[in-house]
């Protein structure tokens, strides 16, 4: 499984990035395309933006460190890394726990 690529799925499906599944995209510029989605959303619609990071699972506190005026960091592209990092995380996690095998019966959900 490609890290990259899957979280970049994901991204993509979640912000409406439009990009095509058959890109073939480096990490940089699959931040890029975020960064751009990112910023059209701060200056478009702020709160769908703020739906779309919680449905990332990306945290609070990390929003308003990226939002802070004292960032160094822009914040379009604090939040395109914060997101970018976040769903990497997401995605090693369900590998690191993926369950091999049959579950015994009576635990199945």
């Amino acid at each position: 499984m490609d890290i990259n690529k899957e979280s970049f799925l994901v991204i993509n499906g979640a912000l409406e990035i439009g990009a095509d599944e058959k890109d073939e995209l480096d990490e940089e510029q699959m931040i890029i395309r975020i960064e751009r989605r990112v910023a059209e959303l701060i200056e478009q619609d702020f709160g769908l933006l703020m739906s779309y990071l919680y449905r990332l699972d990306v945290l609070e506190p990390h929003i308003n460190a990226c939002l802070d005026p004292k960032n160094p960091v822009h914040p379009y592209t604090c939040l395109a890394h914060l997101i970018w990092n976040r769903q990497k995380k997401r995605i090693q996690t369900k590998i690191d726990f993926k369950q091999e095998g049959e579950i015994e019966e009576g635990w199945e959900w």
